[in-house]
């Protein structure tokens, strides 16, 4: 599934083809209450202003005008785009090329009516566009098909998705949208078991109840993630319980154990089957799963109990989770708290059983709602797991964790103006969101006069920490961009590296500067952070492509937010203090190639140790000083990590020195 997804559905008529369309706009209006529905389609409008579907006499200008809006609409917000086109087509001459028939328009005047492989071509190209499924109910319909070549280049080079369902062949008339109706009542009653109806699942169904014509599908998979439809209704009642995610388990799980099986059980009757078969590796996995759905139904209702229904919310259950969430739990029509329930039940990080996972999930988010973590509501649900022990250690972590039990210190080279070496380095000493210490370092500007500088202020830091009885292992250092690129504060000496003593994080000085427009983007990444949660297996947008960091279409990409709010850039930067920069104006956490040839697949640790970054860069950067056997690639890399925390601190340091400058 999508994180989010857009339809937009077209249904023209056309004055110089006769009387109306008499099923147009019925048809038109079925396939768009059906997508839109959330327990089916759960599309949001594709237009701006709340609009998915435009019907009657349209003008060409009009038609191909608010396709591209839709398309743009869909790529600002990372979006699959569901377009349907319904109307009179037609082919001129010998052109395999579709043109759907607007309010003017003239049989075999291709001038004159909308040229559909062209806007499809255009869609799937856009950058920031997650894919688009196509449904095409006119006549000849099946030259809506755009050249395959011309899908694999352009701004994506072929890294695209497109799923084309068409009512008719080239040549071969639409029947009164025979192909739409039966869709719309697939998508209604559902078919099959799976959890979504993908075009190709229901392919074979639909041909039988849209006869005498031929429907024709056509795929171009550049891109690993599915398109799909509608979400099954048939499986629906078992996803508000279990979740598509969950249900999706079991049904893998009990087919691979009984392979006979006809029809899926009840989860509560699966165990008993499962007893009855022979033991094996797929018994034992299935037996597993039906045990962690229990505690899944367990955990769903104390979800939708009075002591915590309040506190479940998108953005509750994603900061209590212990891990990243798939982003398509939190779409339209998702059974939200069922999905996440199975989702870490099922999923466990290593080391632990999923129904510990859910402890520590279910205490985290009680904790951060306030609640009594020893509501006899919370007891008997541990009881009904039978993990007392580790949630009495859970519970005694979170308590830990009320105050915070450690200082860290933030220096920082903005006071220079041209970007270089500055002559006054800045530090303040922080207890949680209090200012314990500031204090400017004077120094020589240059890379030996700045590391004094710094070892001063981590002294005098270590001075506080020893008076308040707290550590002090947190270092954050910001720097303008120049300096970013050719230093490794981590690296400096003072008898021993820094980075060995302290957790060393890189910031980008700049979000200091002064001005309406510097804080009102620090707050827009603040809030794109809260907001934003990586998707497992894409935590970041990588750069590898020179096209794509070229100044001016990067920053055209970059103001249209066609990447999430973590990049790595994966080739060597021909300006690279002018890309960095414009990077991290735009972009909060920045990860680039310190060596030119790193080795094994930077893509793929990054991806893999998502979960320990920011952290897990100096601990390669460790392992590599000690010489110790590595293959770790993130000793090759850097990083900017501009988190929440960070920026909150950079947005009460910009409103503190306006007020001061205003006394």
């Amino acid at each position: 599934m999508s994180v989010r997804r857009h339809l937009l559905v077209v249904a023209t008529q056309c004055h110089t083809m006769g009387p109306p369309l008499v099923r147009l706009e019925e048809a038109a209006r079925a396939l768009h209450d059906a997508l839109t529905d959330d327990c089916l389609g759960a599309c949001l409008p594709g237009l701006p202003g709340q609009s998915g579907l435009l019907v009657g006499y349209l003008d060409q200008a009009e038609i191909e005008r608010n396709v591209r809006e839709a398309v743009e609409y869909a790529a600002e917000h990372s979006a699959t785009l569901v377009l349907a086109l319904l109307g009179h087509g037609f082919v001129p001459g010998d052109n395999p090329t579709l043109y759907l028939m607007a309010r003017d328009s003239t049989q075999g005047l291709p001038n004159t009516a909308v040229n559909v492989p062209a806007l499809l071509q255009a869609a799937v190209d856009r950058m920031g566009v997650a894919g688009v499924l196509a449904l095409i109910d006119t006549c000849s319909a099946a030259a809506a098909v755009p050249p395959v070549p011309s899908l694999t280049i352009g701004a994506r080079q072929g890294r695209t998705r497109l799923d084309l369902l068409m009512a008719s062949a080239v040549q071969q008339s639409a029947i009164d949208f025979n192909m739409t109706t039966a869709l719309v009542d697939l998508v209604r009653s559902g078919t099959g078991d799976t959890l979504t109806l993908g075009v190709d699942a229901i392919l074979p169904e639909l041909r039988i109840r849209a006869r005498w014509q031929s429907i024709v599908f056509h795929r171009y998979d550049g891109q690993a993630e599915d398109l799909w439809l509608s979400r099954n209704p048939r499986v629906a009642p078992v996803s508000s319980r279990y979740g598509s995610f969950g249900f999706g388990q079991y049904q893998r799980a009990m087919r691979a154990a009984l392979p006979q099986l006809h029809a899926l059980p009840p989860v509560a009757e699966a165990l008993d089957l499962l007893l009855d078969a022979p033991e094996s590796p797929q018994r034992s996995r299935a037996e597993s799963v039906v045990r962690d759905l229990y505690s899944v139904l367990r955990t769903c209702e104390l979800l939708r109990s009075s002591l915590l229904r309040d506190a479940v919310t998108h953005e509750a259950l994603r900061r209590a989770s212990p891990v990243i969430l798939p982003p398509e739990f939190f779409a339209p029509g998702a059974f939200t708290e069922a999905e996440v329930a199975a989702y870490l039940a099922l999923n466990p990080q290593v080391g632990q059983s999923g129904p510990a996972q859910l402890v520590r999930f279910i205490l985290t988010l009680a904790e951060q709602a306030g609640r009594d973590l020893q509501a006899p509501e919370l007891r008997r649900w541990v009881d009904e797991l039978g993990l007392l022990a580790y949630a009495n250690e859970v519970i005694a972590e979170l308590s830990d964790r009320q105050a915070p039990r450690e200082l860290r210190l933030i220096v920082s080279l903005h006071a220079s103006l041209t970007g270089d070496w500055p002559e006054v380095v800045q530090a303040w000493v922080m207890h949680g969101d209090e200012d314990v210490d500031h204090a400017d370092h004077p120094c020589e500007p240059t890379p030996d006069g700045v590391a004094i500088a710094v070892f001063s202020a981590v002294d005098e830091a270590e001075r506080l920490a020893d008076a308040r009885g707290l550590p002090l292992r947190h270092v954050e250092v910001a720097a303008p961009a120049g300096l970013l690129l050719q230093w490794r504060p981590e690296e400096i000496e003072l008898g021993i590296r820094l980075g060995l003593t302290h957790d060393v994080v890189l910031h980008w000085s700049d979000r200091f500067k002064q001005s309406p427009e510097t804080r009102r983007i620090n707050r827009w990444l603040r809030d794109r952070l809260r907001a934003e949660r990586p998707t497992p297996g894409h935590p970041f947008d990588w750069l590898d492509d020179h096209r794509m960091l070229e100044i001016g279409q990067l920053r055209d990409q970059l103001k249209q937010q066609s990447f999430g709010t973590a990049v790595a850039v994966g080739c060597q930067l021909r300006e690279p203090e002018e890309v960095l920069t414009l990077l991290l104006t735009f972009t909060p956490i920045v990860i680039w190639l310190g060596d030119p040839t790193p080795t094994g697949d930077p893509r793929a640790d990054l991806i893999a140790a998502w979960r320990e970054l920011p952290r897990g860069f100096l601990t390669a950067y460790r392992k590599r000083w000690r010489n110790e056997p590595t293959q770790d690639v993130l000793a090759d890399l850097r990083a900017v990590w501009d988190d929440e925390r960070w920026l909150d601190f950079c947005h009460r340091m910009q409103w503190r020195d306006v007020q001061e400058d205003k006394q």
